[in-house]
């Protein structure tokens, strides 16, 4: 399988690129379209327990309780070699549960190997999920973050939506993008980036959320935490932020400055 910017993802060194201070510089000079998502049930495809936190949290938050989110991976494999896989498993689902009440939202664990996505078994999992939540909106991580699960999870959404006569509106968005990638940088489809407003609450409950995935924060066995301070600061720029399809590219957007 080859994953878009997956070279990219790869070789970018632990603190990755532009700071959060350069991204929000950077967007406060820039005109970025608004977005305002449907009525209606909103479910966000997380890779990942905590990638539903660190790119659409705030998103979360400040909407009405009952969206839900779908976790495809168990997450067990983000320290292999450090952590047992069983164990990992069962500490990145106990957060999620008081996580998922800090966003105000419904959590389904379908439990795929974290690192080990196939097409065949997303599918399989994921859409009738999907079908049972009958969402107005899905939310997706952007099919080019560089993650190979990301990847998948993006692709499987899009073949789901592709067999349907009414389909939501679909919305990808980034996680490991903020990372790896440079200003205006040429592999970000920028023209296709929409921007969700972050109400001081809504941050807030984003924050604590984050908070309860200690895991991902923590030093474990000597190796680096994966959200160090200096990562985990791209996910607070003060707007979060989704890409649209071609062919939804006009759907209610508004020109808005984020600032």
């Amino acid at each position: 399988m080859t994953v878009p910017n997956g070279s990219r993802f790869g070789e970018v060194g632990a603190a990755g690129g532009v700071p959060a201070t350069g991204w929000r510089d950077h967007f406060a000079s820039r005109a970025v379209p608004r977005i305002d998502l449907p009525e209606g049930p909103l479910v966000l495809v997380a890779p990942h327990p905590d990638d539903e936190v660190l790119g659409l949290g705030a998103t979360l938050a400040a909407r009405a309780p009952g969206d839900t989110v779908i976790c495809v991976s168990d997450g067990s494999a983000s320290h292999p070699g450090i952590v047992d896989p069983a164990a990992m498993r069962a500490r990145r689902r106990a957060a999620c549960a008081p996580g998922a009440w800090d966003l105000g939202v419904d959590v389904v664990h379908l439990d795929l190997p974290d690192g080990a996505l196939t097409a065949d078994a997303v599918d399989a999992a994921l859409h009738p999920a999907l079908d049972a939540a009958n969402p107005a909106t899905v939310a997706v991580t952007w099919s080019g973050d560089g993650h190979p699960d990301h990847h998948q999870c993006a692709e499987s959404v899009w073949r789901w939506r592709a067999r349907l006569r009414h389909a939501p509106l679909i919305v990808e968005y980034p996680v490991w993008m903020w990372h790896w990638a440079g200003i205006d940088d040429p592999a970000v489809p920028w023209h296709r980036l929409r921007s969700l407003p972050v109400p001081l609450a809504a941050e807030a409950a984003k924050r604590q959320a984050l908070f309860r995935h200690a895991p991902q924060l923590e030093s474990i066995g000597g190796a680096e935490p994966i959200l160090p301070p200096k990562v985990g600061d791209r996910f607070f720029l003060g707007w979060e932020w989704v890409l649209l399809c071609p062919a939804t590219i006009s759907w209610a957007s508004t020109p808005s400055r984020t600032t």
